[in-house]
């Protein structure tokens, strides 16, 4: 499924998500958070989606198993591009650091290390929101549209993991 044909469906398809999390939790900020990580997958797999029945039997299956991980207090995992350890991943190119010293490059690597685990260790939808943001450069819109929210609710969580992982920074620092 083309970007453009999911994102005109996302709204349909975000609301089946929200009432099957619904459904099955008593808690409404909980089923809001199923909804998100719902459309979140099926974003991650809308290239592989055979068409519009085929999005809603999905997203009513993602959203009934991340219920489920809820219920049982399982940790989500996560779709983040970059892997933390530095494995091998055909997305990811390391930084080239030109003419620079070894203790530099160290120095560098390090940071560069510290900031992926950072970003890692956000909750799962500002870690993906972030990522298509910054990793995939979709606009606020394109990434609202995906996931079937306000765009100021993309700005909000943008904010939100900028700032966290801004405070984590200023912790390493000493300031």
């Amino acid at each position: 499924m083309k970007q453009r044909d999911f994102e005109a469906l996302a709204a349909e398809l975000r609301r089946l998500a929200l009432a099957t999390a619904q459904a099955m939790l008593c808690n409404g900020a909980a089923a809001e958070d199923v909804a998100q990580d719902a459309m979140l997958k099926l974003w991650a797999v809308h290239d592989e989606l055979r068409g519009e029945a085929h999005a809603r039997r999905l997203a009513h299956t993602a959203a009934r198993q991340l219920a489920i991980d809820f219920l049982r207090h399982r940790q989500r995992t996560s779709a983040l591009i970059v892997p933390i350890d530095g494995s091998a991943n055909d997305n990811y190119a390391p930084p080239d650091y030109g003419d620079i010293s070894p203790q530099k490059r160290m120095e560098m690597e390090e940071d560069e290390r510290w900031l992926r685990h950072r970003i890692a260790n956000l909750p799962t939808r500002e870690m993906q929101v972030m990522e298509m943001r910054q990793g995939e450069g979709k606009s606020n819109d394109e990434i609202a549209r995906i996931m079937g929210i306000a765009p100021a609710s993309v700005a909000t969580m943008l904010s939100a993991a900028r700032r966290k992982i801004f405070e984590e920074l200023k912790k390493r620092n000493g300031k």
